[in-house]
């Protein structure tokens, strides 16, 4: 049962970006680990991870889904906040023939 990143309502202040960037690698590299060394991963760090948020997690969700969700998550309020950030110049910064 994946949950999608837009039901959650997790807070990241205490998630670290070395914990976040190794969840993200394993999710990009899972496809090519045995099923229990990236089992064993999964279950650690989304244990991790789960410590540092809040809401925890639901029990029946796998790891490697709750993983999912944080980084894409986390990567969404990360985008968000730099489209917000971005500058846009006022008319006279403009130069005269772009006016």
């Amino acid at each position: 049962m994946p949950i999608h990143p837009e039901e959650l309502s997790v807070f990241f202040n205490r998630l670290s970006d070395e914990l976040v960037t190794a969840a993200r690698q394993l999710l990009q590299r899972s496809g090519g680990l045995l099923s229990y060394p990236r089992d064993q991963l999964a279950r650690d760090l989304a244990h991790q991870v789960a410590q540092r948020t809040a809401p925890p997690p639901p029990m029946s969700l796998p790891p490697l889904d709750f993983l999912a969700a944080v980084v894409a998550e986390r990567r969404q309020r990360a985008t968000s906040k730099v489209v917000h950030q971005q500058w846009v110049p006022a008319a006279e910064e403009l130069p005269a023939g772009w006016r």
